[in-house]
């Protein structure tokens, strides 16, 4: 499983949910799939694997790699996820 989708399915094991409709902010919609956490944060993750960019209300605040791990350690660094977040098993 390459970095990319990994990090999707983090992202949707652990309560965000992907964004389908087209939202009013600065990027490219065709360039980034989104993800929403409720009352929470919104991320980007690049479809070509380079970034995920966290941002909330008052704007972008964080650009990651699109690493698994990283993410993991952005989100907890946060406090957006806790110690008991659902991994995602390698196949």
């Amino acid at each position: 499983m390459n970095q990319l989708k990994k990090c999707m399915e983090f992202l949707k094991a652990n309560g965000f949910e992907q964004l389908i409709e087209v939202v009013d902010y600065p990027r490219a919609e065709d360039e980034y799939y989104s993800f929403l956490k409720p009352d929470c944060i919104q991320l980007d993750v690049a479809k070509d694997g380079s970034e995920i960019v966290f941002i909330d209300e008052s704007g972008d605040y964080l650009t990651i790699d699109c690493s698994y791990y990283a993410l993991i350690g952005a989100l907890l660094e946060q406090r957006i996820i806790g110690c008991n977040y659902v991994p995602i098993k390698e196949n």
